[in-house]
C-alpha cells in the first residue's frame, strides 16, 4: 500500500516517499477562543508530541505540511512568530526535510520559518504525487501525477443516531479524478492515475465542512465536472471505509 492512514491520528504515511503527510495545524487557535471567553489549554505542544511519536512509529524521514500552519490570517504577533518557530525548530530534529506548502492563513510565513522548504498555494511535486493547500485550483503539475493530496476543507461527517443525537467526526475522502473530462476540456494528453486524498485537520480544536449537511460546492478546488464527491469513498481516522458520501447524504 502506497498511502496508509495511521490508524486514530489525521496523519498519512506515504511509503514511496517516506513521509508523513498532515493538513491544518491552525497553530494559536486558543487566542481566538480566549477573545470570545472561552479558555482552553493550549494544543501545539500535544500535537507536536504526536508528530515526533509519528516519526519514531513509521521510521518517516520527511514531513509535508498542507497549509494553514497558523491560524491568524494577518500578520502574526511576536508571540505567535515564537511558539511557530519553537514547533518547527524542534520537529526539525526529527526529520531530515519538512516541506510547508502556505495556505490562506499563511502570510509572511516564509519570514517566520526562513529556514524551511515553504512553497506557495499551489504547492509542489515530489515523484509522482501532488501537494497543495486545497483553497485554490491546482496547477496543471496535479494532472500527470497519480496522486493529489490536500487540505483546506478539513472534512466531516454528521452521523445521527436513533435516539437522534447527533456526532460529528473527522474523515479521510479518497476518490478519483474523471481523465477523460480533464483530457477533453484542458487538452492534455497523458496524465496520471490521478487519485485524490482529501486530509481531515491535524488539529483537532478545530471544526468540520460537514459533508453531508454543509454546502460545499464554494469550498471545493477542482471543477464538480472533473469530479463526482458523491463517488467519494469515507473513511474514519481509524482508517475504517464507512461507505461512499451519497450514502451519508440522506442520513
Amino acid at each position: 500500500m502506497k498511502v496508509k492512514f495511521l490508524k486514530g491520528y489525521p496523519a498519512c504515511y506515504v511509503k514511496p516517499l517516506n513521509s508523513l503527510v498532515i493538513s491544518d495545524l491552525h497553530l494559536g487557535i486558543e487566542e481566538e477562543y480566549r477573545e470570545k471567553g472561552v479558555n482552553i489549554k493550549p494544543v501545539h505542544e500535544k500535537m507536536k508530541k504526536t508528530l515526533i511519536e509519528l516519526a519514531q512509529k513509521t521510521k518517516a524521514n520527511k514531513l509535508i505540511v498542507l497549509g494553514d500552519v497558523k491560524h491568524s490570517i494577518g500578520i502574526a504577533t511576536y508571540k505567535e512568530e515564537k511558539f511557530i518557530r519553537s514547533f518547527f525548530l524542534d520537529l526539525k530534529k526529527h526529520f531530515e526535510d519538512i516541506f510547508i506548502v502556505k495556505g490562506n492563513h499563511d502570510g509572511k510565513l516564509e519570514n517566520i520559518l526562513p529556514e524551511f522548504k515553504i512553497f506557495d498555494q499551489k504547492g509542489f511535486v515530489l515523484s509522482k504525487y501532488y501537494f497543495f493547500h486545497g483553497s485554490s485550483s491546482p496547477d496543471l503539475r496535479a494532472y500527470f501525477c497519480d496522486i493529489i493530496f490536500c487540505g483546506h476543507l478539513q472534512p466531516g461527517i454528521e452521523i445521527k443516531d436513533e435516539m437522534g443525537y447527533t456526532r460529528r467526526i473527522r474523515v479521510w475522502v479518497k476518490s478519483k479524478l474523471n481523465k477523460q473530462k480533464i483530457k477533453d476540456a484542458l487538452r492534455l494528453r497523458k496524465l496520471g492515475n490521478l487519485e485524490i486524498i482529501i486530509l481531515p485537520a491535524f488539529n483537532s480544536l478545530l471544526g468540520s465542512l460537514v459533508l453531508n449537511r454543509d454546502s460545499i460546492e464554494n469550498f471545493f478546488f477542482v471543477s464538480k465536472d472533473f469530479l463526482d464527491l458523491n463517488e467519494a469513498e469515507i473513511y474514519s481516522l481509524d482508517g475504517i471505509y464507512l461507505g461512499k458520501l451519497k450514502h451519508f447524504l440522506s442520513i
